[in-house]
C-alpha cells in the first residue's frame, strides 16, 4: 500500500509540475504574442504618421503652386489691360486705367490668400486627425503590453494553482 501511495504522490507532483510549466509557456508566448502586437502597433502608428506628414506637406506645396498660378494669371491680364488701354490712347498711369489695374491685382491677391489658407486647413486638418490616431495607437500600443502582463500574471497564477493542487493531491494521498 505505501508503494502505491508513493506512486501516487509522485504522479500527482509530476503532473503539479507538468501542468505549472505548460502555465508558463502558454503565458510566456501571450506575453510575446501582445509585445509582437504592440510592435506592430507602433511600426504602423510610425508609418501613418510620415504618410500624414508628407499628405500636409503635398497639400502645402499644391496651395501655393495654385496660388502662384492666380498671381501669374493676374499679371498676365494687367499685362493685357495695359496694352488694351495704351492701344486706346488711355493714360495708363491715372485714372480708371490705374484703379482697374489695381483691382485686378488686388482681387488676384485675394484670391491666392484664400487658396492659401485653404490648403493651410486642410494640412491642418491632416495633422489634427494624424494627431487623433496617434493617440489611439498609443492606446492600442499600451492596451496590448497590459494584455500580455495580465496573460503571464495569469499564467503565473495559474502556475501556482497547478502546484498547490498537486500538493493537496500528494497530501491527501496520504490521509
Amino acid at each position: 500500500m505505501a508503494i502505491i501511495t508513493a506512486i501516487a504522490v509522485g504522479a500527482a507532483v509530476v503532473g503539479a509540475v507538468v501542468s505549472a510549466r505548460a502555465s508558463a509557456a502558454a503565458g510566456s508566448r501571450a506575453k510575446a504574442g501582445a509585445a509582437q502586437s504592440a510592435g506592430a502597433e507602433q511600426l504602423a502608428r510610425e508609418t501613418n504618421a510620415r504618410r500624414r506628414e508628407r499628405q500636409a506637406n503635398e497639400l502645402l506645396r499644391r496651395g501655393r503652386d495654385e496660388a502662384d498660378i492666380i498671381l501669374g494669371k493676374a499679371l498676365e491680364i494687367r499685362s493685357a489691360q495695359r496694352a488694351g488701354f495704351a492701344a486706346s490712347g488711355v493714360v495708363i498711369s491715372s485714372g480708371s486705367a490705374q484703379i482697374i489695374e489695381s483691382d485686378t491685382i488686388r482681387l488676384a491677391q485675394a484670391d491666392a490668400i484664400t487658396t492659401m489658407f485653404g490648403s493651410i486647413d486642410e494640412a491642418t486638418e491632416v495633422r489634427a486627425a494624424g494627431q487623433f490616431a496617434e493617440l489611439e495607437s498609443v492606446s492600442r500600443q499600451r492596451a496590448f503590453g497590459i494584455q500580455g502582463r495580465s496573460a503571464a500574471s495569469a499564467a503565473r497564477a495559474q502556475s501556482t494553482a497547478a502546484i498547490i493542487g498537486g500538493i493537496s493531491q500528494a497530501a491527501g494521498a496520504f490521509v
